[in-house]
């Protein structure tokens, strides 16, 4: 099954994002063909310099680096609106416009807004 995961909340603002990653991670394990969007707020999850430590949440960027050993590397930045750019972008990470996120929503079975 084609699962298109979307992360659309702030990184450390709660753990919403971190359960997004591991559902991702289980997916994929489960033999799943998935596909992973960072949207919206989730983008500041590729920020480098990430000091987590006053959040209690455990720095994501780690678990990131993991999607390869899952298979996941259909990985998405989709940020219509200023978009915001990290210093260093990991080559992993394509750039979605509106058109081509839509087109690729409908070339999945599943569509997961998380």
């Amino acid at each position: 099954m084609r699962i298109l995961l979307v992360l659309t909340t702030p990184p450390y603002q709660s753990i919403k994002v971190q359960e997004g990653l591991d559902l991702a991670l289980m997916l994929a394990a489960m033999g799943h063909t998935l596909g992973l969007v960072l949207a919206e707020s989730a983008v500041w999850l590729l920020q480098p310099s990430q000091h987590t430590e006053d959040s209690g949440l455990r720095n994501l960027l780690k678990l990131l680096d993991s999607l390869a050993l899952y298979d996941i590397h259909q990985c998405y930045i989709y940020r219509p609106h200023h978009f915001f750019a990290p210093t260093v972008w990991p080559v992993l990470w394509q750039r979605l416009n509106e058109q081509a996120m839509h087109r690729l929503c409908n070339t999945q079975d599943e569509v997961l807004y998380w």
